[in-house]
């Protein structure tokens, strides 16, 4: 499914090409430093993905906004801007689960338990402000009259 939809951009990419070099690293050659640093990589290349998405001004949330959203509103500062607030979220993250990873590879501070809890529980908190923003900022436009 993921392949039907590379046209949308850098992060679909970058998945494609992290998850084939893991296969091949793993499968075929048997590298275990790859098994071993998987959580840490896959979730340091979906962080600096987005993050150039960011930086090439291009925030990989919009072609998911552009389905449901009118077309006459793909320019408008406000769009542009509240995708670059949940790219800029899915970043931190991507960012922070990278970290996580990390620290859990390394057994530092928390079990091993509560690395998977906070890195779920993080995502699932950006999944819910995915949701919520872009309603929040259609109802203060509108509570000003930006329309």
């Amino acid at each position: 499914m993921g392949i039907t939809r590379l046209h949308r951009g850098i992060i679909l990419w970058a998945g494609l090409s992290f998850f084939t070099y893991a296969t091949l690293a793993v499968v075929v050659f048997g590298n275990m430093w790859t098994v071993k640093y998987m959580g840490v990589m896959a979730s340091g290349v979906l962080a600096a993905s987005t993050w150039l998405t960011i930086v090439l001004n291009k925030p990989f949330t919009l072609d998911y906004a552009r389905e449901h959203t009118d077309p006459s509103l793909w320019n408008s500062p406000s769009f542009i801007r509240t995708n670059i607030v949940l790219t800029s979220v899915w970043g931190l993250a991507f960012t922070v689960n990278a970290i996580l990873a990390w620290g859990k590879m390394e057994h530092f501070i928390l079990s091993e338990l509560n690395y998977e809890i906070t890195s779920y529980t993080l995502l699932i908190g950006t999944v819910a402000f995915t949701n919520w923003y872009p309603n929040h900022v259609r109802r203060r436009s509108h509570a000003l009259g930006v329309g």
